[in-house]
């Protein structure tokens, strides 16, 4: 019986996992190519327009980043730029195969009471791996410039603040 429960648990999560996958490869496939030529070319290939939340790397075959309209709206091209180079450097070390493998292991043992914790300064370890890697060289002006773009991506990849009234 207990068995019986875990596998359960445990495919309903990864059916989950599939249908987030799923729901990333849509957007994919109706996301946009920029259209100022210049800024397009200054992010470079395989950088696209999609409705999501923020930046990401889809596609596990031939990754494309996604970034979200209204985040291009509001940055620079410099800070867009940067972005990109994030988004490449996570690419670079292979964490979107790293990141699958630990949403399946954390989905297909979901009872494990560790795992959530792992998972989490996985995560962390692997952002900041690639902050070193996209910053590695730079001087201080730019370091500084990054860390502003990318609080900059949070705030409006983040919830909405709330009205003065409810604050």
């Amino acid at each position: 019986l207990i068995l019986g429960l875990l596998g359960a648990g445990a495919a309903l999560r990864l059916g989950q996992l599939a249908v987030g996958l799923a729901r990333v490869a849509r957007r994919r496939a109706r996301s946009e190519a920029i259209a100022d030529a210049e800024l397009a070319a200054r992010l470079g290939d395989g950088v696209r327009l999609a409705d999501t939340q923020s930046p990401v790397l889809a596609g596990l075959a031939r990754p494309t980043i996604l970034l979200p309209r209204r985040l291009l709206d509001r940055l620079t091209p410099e800070q867009a730029a940067m972005v990109c180079a994030h988004e490449r450097a996570h690419l670079a070390a292979g964490d979107h195969l790293a990141h699958l493998m630990e949403e399946t292991m954390g989905r297909a043992f979901w009872f494990n009471p560790f795992m959530a914790g792992a998972r989490e300064r996985l995560a962390a370890a692997r952002e900041e791996a690639c902050d070193a890697r996209t910053l590695e060289g730079c001087d201080a002006a730019h370091r500084r410039a990054y860390a502003q773009t990318l609080i900059a991506a949070l705030r409006l990849a983040g919830p909405a603040e709330p009205l003065a009234a409810f604050t």
